[in-house]
């Protein structure tokens, strides 16, 4: 057995092998991706519920009631590891080339 034989196996070892997780914990990952879809799927399906238990945007006709009805809809949930990140604003050079182009 060669080093190269042995590292070329590992790499090959399924998601849920247990020397997979050691090294997930160890870098700090604590979910995997079937984890990850699973949230994605409840994200999803909570904000579906929200709107349509809310039913206020076929109700609502000004746009600006409706945009309220939107910015309090539940968002995406932070995963393990992921800080909160502060909207930034687009520089405005960014701006200038984006908008001479038009």
């Amino acid at each position: 057995m060669t080093y190269r034989w042995v590292a070329s196996h590992i790499q090959e070892l399924p998601e849920d092998s247990r020397w997979v997780k050691h090294l997930r914990r160890e870098a700090g990952i604590v979910w995997d991706q079937p984890d990850h879809h699973r949230q994605d799927a409840v994200d999803l399906l909570t904000q579906i519920l929200y709107f349509l238990q809310t039913n206020v945007l076929s109700q609502i006709t000004k746009r600006s009631d409706q945009r309220k009805v939107i910015r309090k809809a539940p968002t995406r949930q932070l995963r393990p590891g992921e800080k909160k990140q502060k909207p930034q604003m687009t520089p405005k050079e960014d701006l200038k080339v984006f908008f001479s182009h038009a």
